[in-house]
């Protein structure tokens, strides 16, 4: 059977027959991330509304497919080997806002600047592009307001959580999660900050003491860079593609840096990049 990143040609030709939106085939997954960097996926969708996810849903677990939701613009990083399956991404249809009872409802797919717009400037993420990727992105404890979030779960699952747990590391999200709809208590409309920090996250502040932030630069860690992946030296826990990083390379600094942290200052930081899809055999020294 002649299969390419978990598709035959057969599933291959079926796909761009099921209405289900956009469908690039071998898709390079790479500029949908913050970073730029990453493998491909078998298919990826664009899914326009809830009957499309619904067809999309449907076809993928006859045929045993594995789907993976991605929320455009995220801090994930794609590892060098790829996505098995079909990979789908919120569309317009899921990009509505609304209100009811007191509570605003917000699309996953709507702009960033939609929360600031309704007095939610807490859930924003710097320079995330939509709803979803700044909630992809948010720690759990930035939350305030959120009343219940529905997402769509890897499968295709759908799901809703209502007032997710403030002590968590995310807003109660699976790895795989992504929100398709907010709904929050709604404030006083707060202006906008579209500036952009460099990268992404590297890793999350500890529960009490010393920020990461703090800590790597304590140690030295600022500037310091494997192959094409670099802590940035101006913002601290920034880390910066420098010129032709892997997805590989973001692995090593990563682990590298967290046990550094670790034999240094006796604190083991938890990853904020999360590393997601297939490694590929290295090749080389």
């Amino acid at each position: 059977m002649d299969e390419r990143l978990g598709l035959t040609e057969r599933q291959r030709d079926a796909l761009l027959q099921l209405d289900v939106g956009p469908v690039e085939l071998d898709a390079p997954l790479g500029p949908w991330t913050r970073l730029g960097i990453g493998g491909d996926c078998g298919a990826l969708i664009v899914v326009p509304d809830a009957d499309a996810l619904r067809r999309l849903v449907r076809w993928t677990r006859r045929e045993r497919i594995k789907l993976t939701p991605l929320a455009r613009g995220t801090e994930r990083v794609v590892r060098e080997g790829g996505i098995s399956g079909v990979g789908l991404v919120l569309g317009k249809g899921f990009a509505g806002t609304g209100r009811s009872g007191g509570h605003v409802r917000i699309g996953g797919a709507a702009p960033a600047a939609t929360l600031a717009e309704y007095g939610l400037g807490s859930l924003v993420v710097p320079g995330a592009p939509t709803v979803a990727s700044c909630l992809d992105q948010l720690p759990a404890r930035s939350g305030r307001g959120v009343v219940s979030l529905q997402v769509v779960l890897g499968g295709g699952q759908q799901s809703e959580r209502a007032t997710p747990d403030l002590g968590a590391r995310r807003l109660g999200l699976e790895d795989e999660a992504v929100v398709m709809l907010l709904e929050a208590i709604p404030g006083e409309p707060v202006e906008h900050d579209p500036a952009l920090l460099p990268g992404v996250a590297l890793f999350r502040d500890p529960p009490r003491g010393s920020s990461a932030a703090d800590l790597l630069e304590r140690a030295g860690l600022l500037g310091v860079r494997i192959r094409g992946a670099s802590i940035d030296a101006e913002h601290p826990n920034r880390l910066v593609d420098a010129g032709g990083a892997t997805a590989r390379d973001v692995d090593v600094l990563v682990q590298w840096a967290r046990a550094r942290i670790a034999a240094d200052w006796g604190v083991l930081l938890d990853p904020a990049v999360r590393m997601v899809g297939i490694s590929s055999p290295r090749i080389g020294p």
